[in-house]
């Protein structure tokens, strides 16, 4: 099984195995699955794209066990016991020396704990989602590089702003939740801020896998286009596209993300930064070769401008 074909695999197991557990039979269990799932956040390294990608599985299958569980017979069923008993002890409170009970009966702020989890956990799953989406294209267009045959395609630019807006509102969310009075629904919750502080860290470096993907794109056809024109001595638009290749974005890489990689076959941001460097010192180079274009020093350079693009390319497929 190639790499593409484990990504694609992995993404639709939510999809095709999610099955209710059979102990959910009431909202009790509901919390339980909420209290457990809060805890293997807290111990996943939400940095980590591969533990990422499979952690939406789990919010998956937690949230489809948790709903059921809430939706069950029993559940009902406890609530017309609370209810009725709730009512009876309202009656009760009349009598001097009896205190009056909540205006609700527990299991209702229980249940309302679990549903506003719940909806957090929603969120959630959205944003691993199509972080995960956002993860395969990266990885895709690296396995399309280095294939001769391939032909890369970029990652999607709306899946940036969906990550980016999920993120946004995991961190309103959390922090109403976790800001709030009713602690019941803080035990069903992760560490919602080490949620939001981590996602960003991981989007911020996808945004530069995406940014290093776009430029070495567009400097390579660029740089394509300059040189069929280069071959039909057409120099001064060679000079153009060579220019506009020498110009396309670099990347700004954090010291502590340098030797950051999706996973063990992904090539590293600084490799990417590797990468940029040299296909913009080939298009300088063939630039340069459009001066004089009939000498041997112009020829030489556009060689060498050429042989920084193969260079650039074999990062791609360097084991």
């Amino acid at each position: 099984m190639n790499r593409r074909t484990f990504l694609r695999w992995v993404a639709t197991v939510p999809v095709l195995g999610a099955v209710v557990r059979g102990d959910v039979s009431d909202y009790t269990d509901s919390s339980k699955v909420l209290e457990d799932l809060a805890t293997e956040i807290d111990q996943t390294d939400l940095t980590d794209a591969d533990e990422t990608l499979h952690l939406s599985n789990s919010v998956r299958r937690a949230l489809q066990d948790a709903e059921a569980g809430l939706g069950t017979s029993k559940t009902d069923r406890a609530r017309r016991v609370a209810y009725i008993k709730h009512s009876f002890a309202q009656l009760l409170a009349v009598i001097p020396g009896i205190d009056t009970p909540p205006e609700e009966p527990r299991i209702e702020r229980e249940i309302d704990a679990s549903e506003s989890a719940l909806s957090y956990y929603r969120t959630l799953e959205t944003y691993l989602r199509h972080s995960g989406d956002l993860y395969i294209d990266i990885s895709w267009f690296e396995e399309d590089v280095s294939d001769p045959t391939g032909e890369p395609s970029l990652p999607d630019d709306n899946l940036i702003d969906l990550v980016d807006d999920n993120i946004v509102r995991m961190k309103i969310e959390g922090n109403r939740l976790q800001g709030g009075e009713e602690t019941l629904v803080q035990s069903l919750l992760p560490d919602t801020e080490r949620v939001s502080k981590l996602s960003e860290k991981l989007m911020g470096n996808y945004q530069i896998y995406v940014t290093a993907q776009q430029s070495y794109s567009k400097t390579t056809d660029l740089i394509r286009e300059g040189a069929q024109s280069r071959e039909q001595e057409d120099f001064d638009t060679a000079e153009i596209y060579f220019g506009q290749a020498e110009d396309q974005p670099s990347i700004d890489i954090p010291e502590d993300s340098q030797s950051y990689s999706l996973d063990s076959e992904s090539l590293t941001l600084s490799e990417y930064e590797t990468v940029l460097f040299l296909t913009e010192r080939g298009a300088q180079m063939m630039l340069e070769s459009c001066e004089n274009p009939s000498s041997k020093q112009s020829r030489d350079s556009f060689s060498e401008g050429l042989q920084n693009v193969i260079d650039a390319k074999g990062i791609f497929t360097t084991p």
